[in-house]
């Protein structure tokens, strides 16, 4: 039996990251074109046609390999377009055709995901990412999240326990897949303060620890 990867989450969560860490198995199939630059825009994607509308899920579409993975996020720009992609046709598409279909919902910092899509789109579109959310969720499909950041922080480790989770070979080289990961994209985002109002608790709380154990 086939198998299908739908990767997909909030625009700036990191589709095309897990997307390449997947592709880097010589047994799955895709977005190819991915794992040779650092960015591509979703109209290069192999299965846009389908989640355009354009046309419907053949499994020609999957020939050459029993792995394949597919990336989206929601939304995405198309024609210069917002568009809003539908998860639970392309779904369905699937498995009509006997393909054993996982779902994988992409997380990241929720005030890094505004700041993102504010600074590259001009607004959040965080909240058109929920409300699909709240859609397929109506629907029963199942679908397992992942971590932006557990990725950042585990590298080959964490997509180690993405392949078992999903039953699904992935990058199996741990130089690759930590250098990938190791781009630490949150970085930019985070702005060190001097002082909290809890640094002085935390402190008083190791004192006063100290002062017990002595």
């Amino acid at each position: 039996m086939k198998k299908l990867l739908i990767l997909t989450g909030p625009q700036g969560s990191g589709n095309h990251l897990f997307t390449k860490c997947f592709l880097h198995s010589s047994m799955v199939g895709g977005w190819g074109e991915l794992t040779d630059t650092y960015w591509l825009g979703h109209h290069t994607e192999p299965f846009i046609e389908i989640w355009n509308g354009g046309r419907v899920l053949a499994l020609d579409d999957l020939k050459g390999f029993d792995y394949w993975v597919t990336s989206i996020s929601i939304p995405y720009v198309h024609n210069n377009t917002t568009q809003i992609p539908n998860i639970v046709d392309f779904y369905n598409q699937a498995t009509k055709l006997g393909i054993d279909v996982q779902l994988g919902i992409i997380t990241r910092d929720k005030n890094i995901l505004e700041a993102q899509q504010t600074r590259v789109r001009g607004e959040s579109t965080l909240h058109m990412f929920m409300d699909e959310l709240r859609n397929i969720d109506h629907t029963g499909i199942p679908y397992h999240f992942i971590s932006h950041e557990s990725l950042s922080l585990h590298g080959h480790r964490y997509m180690g326990y993405l392949s078992k989770l999903f039953g699904f070979p992935t990058i199996n080289n741990h130089k690759v897949a930590n250098d990938l990961c190791n781009t630490n994209a949150n970085k930019k985002y985070i702005k060190y303060i001097e002082e909290h109002w809890l640094d002085k608790e935390v402190k008083k709380a190791c004192e006063e620890s100290s002062i017990t154990n002595s």
